[in-house]
């Protein structure tokens, strides 16, 4: 994967607003297999973490999960 470059303008919208948009950031390929290795983490994964490592809105229901940590414990993301 490249390193992608950015002008100015981009550092001073980061600065206003803390984030900063990308869009196609990844290749079609790559991208999908992020997508996918996110379903998988969340659907193998995460059932299995702590509540320190994941968040729920309802615990009972998996759909409200709102924040995981430590993903870097899946090799997957570990080299991402």
């Amino acid at each position: 994967m490249s390193t992608p470059t950015h002008s100015p303008i981009d550092k001073l919208a980061f600065d206003r607003d803390g984030f900063l948009l990308v869009r196609q950031f990844l290749p079609n390929d790559e991208f999908q297999a992020l997508r996918e290795n996110v379903a998988r983490f969340i659907r193998d994964v995460v059932p299995t973490m702590s509540d320190t490592e994941a968040f729920y809105q309802d615990k009972k229901r998996p759909e409200t999960l709102k924040q995981i940590g430590n993903m870097q414990v899946d090799p997957f993301f570990k080299c991402l």
